[in-house]
């Protein structure tokens, strides 16, 4: 865990207020480290060195997405959880990205897959049993515990309504600039077009989902 890129996001504060390991010293007592989301969204790992008598000549280290590499099953080995990151901070979860020129040339094609998205989410929200049916389909994994925990971090994070909003994009904007200094500003509106939510606000679509 680098300190310089902690203290750029202000993990720093939030480790000591929740009295949990911040430093090198602390990680390295410990023996390993556990990453929820820390470095990259939706990534989670676990990582140990490797030594020869005292002498580090290596390190062992097992990441993949939090679909398969989640809490639950982090914790059901021994290993405690340090902090999550969606204790700390706002961040947009899940976006839909595309080009402007296509929302131009396909509006109605890009303001479709924008319901059928929130119509999705309010599936997963509302339909747990079924949700996590297809989970386990698509991640392959058969354990219930882990496939209830997965289930539990999209079913929670994941808005009813698929806003971003501009201070959770500023947060990550704000810890890019750790890595790349020099990167030219970018605003919210370079960015993002909430023009199909507000359409789906307006008329009462995402409503329509919960009743």
């Amino acid at each position: 865990m680098n300190r310089s890129v902690l203290r750029g996001i202000g993990l720093l504060e939030h480790l000591a207020a929740l009295k949990r390991p911040a430093s090198l010293k602390d990680l390295t007592r410990c023996g390993y480290a556990v990453s929820v989301q820390e470095r990259t969204l939706y990534t989670s790992g676990v990582a140990a060195p490797i030594y020869d008598h005292r002498q580090v000549i290596g390190s062992l280290g097992i990441l993949g997405p939090n679909d398969r590499i989640q809490a639950a099953g982090i914790e059901k080995i021994g290993l405690p959880v340090f902090f999550d990151l969606r204790e700390f901070a706002e961040y947009p979860n899940s976006s839909l990205v595309t080009t402007r020129s296509r929302i131009e040339r396909n509006r109605d094609e890009v303001r479709r897959f924008s319901r059928a998205w929130t119509e999705a989410i309010a599936f997963i929200k509302q339909r747990p049993g079924e949700a996590q049916t297809i989970l386990r389909k698509y991640v392959r994994v058969d354990d219930a515990e882990i496939l209830k925990s997965t289930y539990q971090f999209y079913a929670e994070k994941l808005p009813r309504s698929p806003r971003v909003f501009e201070k959770g994009l500023k947060s990550l904007m704000d810890a890019t600039k750790i890595y790349n200094p020099n990167r030219k500003v970018i605003h919210f509106d370079q960015l993002v077009d909430m023009s199909f939510v507000e359409e789906m606000e307006r008329d009462g679509f995402i409503q329509s989902l919960y009743r």
